[in-house]
């Protein structure tokens, strides 16, 4: 779902164990760019279980791992992609996410998330485990970071010149080369 660039609020009726977004491994859960529209830039996702997303296209030949459009078109965030926004996600299951590159859960740029009481599960990577964040402003409280497995780096959490406030969390039994938020 492409939120096109509009502040917007997305709550289920009955919660993440009734309300479910299988992506079948055809792409994305969430993409939500910078906002474009002059009201308050908020974005909240509420009571949803988001499965089986993906970001693995093949890079063009000129993009480098670091530059926008690599990050932008589809190698990072398997599940969710936020790029200069703020975002509340909350009473959310992320799970089977997978990114060729970074976060197979949750990849976020130049944004102010807090995420609550949500889980991330069996989500994978080649960087950055289960949610990597990069130039941003984090609140962390109530969540589940389980079993999510990266190749190369940090499993559960990477963080990248951005400040986290984390209370109240569980994260066990993650894999990666270096075990560390």
């Amino acid at each position: 779902i492409d939120l096109l660039g509009r502040s917007i609020t997305v709550e289920s009726e009955n919660g993440s164990a009734s309300c479910i977004i299988d992506c079948r491994h055809q792409g994305r859960g969430f993409i939500m760019n910078k906002i474009i529209q002059d009201s308050e830039p908020n974005i909240i996702i509420k009571g949803f279980t988001i499965k089986n997303g993906v970001a693995n296209i093949n890079p063009h030949p000129d993009y480098t791992e670091t530059s926008p459009a690599y990050i932008e078109h589809g190698f990072t965030g398997g599940i969710i992609y936020g790029n200069d926004i703020t975002c509340q996600l909350s009473d959310c299951i992320i799970s089977n996410g997978y990114s060729s590159f970074q976060a197979g859960g949750g990849y976020f740029q130049n944004s102010n998330v807090n995420i609550s009481n949500c889980l991330f599960y069996k989500n994978r990577s080649q960087n950055g485990g289960a949610i990597c964040f990069f130039n941003c402003e984090l609140t962390l409280k109530n969540t589940k970071i389980v079993h999510n497995k990266v190749k190369y780096s940090a499993a559960p959490i990477a963080l990248n010149n951005s400040n986290m406030i984390m209370s109240n969390c569980t994260v066990v039994d993650n894999q990666g080369e270096y075990i560390g938020l």
